[in-house]
């Protein structure tokens, strides 16, 4: 059921502007602060699926700017995000390990060229 909601918010976020986009990362901190946490969550998921990786970084990095004073007056949102950057950690390894074999297969290709 969340990686339902997950996709909607995902596709919804994907139609949005960028100036659109930054609003709801905006109202996300209006209220009991408990829209950041989901925030949390969910970029988490999006990391650890590997979709939108591109989109997901874009919005990551606008949320710390906007909510990084909030996250680290915030114990439980702290370690929320301990969480999501490990998920980072092992989505960019799994992605730099796909650069090195791209790289390695047309060194490989450039050479038979020659």
């Amino acid at each position: 059921a969340q990686q339902g909601s997950y996709a909607m918010a995902s596709e919804y976020l994907r139609g949005l502007s960028p100036s659109a986009a930054d609003l709801q990362l905006r109202l996300l901190g209006a209220g009991d602060g408990s829209g950041l946490a989901d925030a949390v969550d969910f970029f988490a998921a999006q990391v650890g699926s590997r979709a939108d990786y591109e989109l997901t970084q874009a919005l990551l990095a606008r949320f710390f700017k906007i909510h990084s004073a909030a996250i680290r007056a915030d114990a439980e949102l702290s370690a929320r995000c301990a969480a999501l950057r490990e998920e980072q950690r092992a989505a960019w390894s799994a992605l730099e390990a796909l650069f090195h074999e791209d790289l390695a297969l047309l060194s490989f290709l450039s050479h038979m060229q020659g």
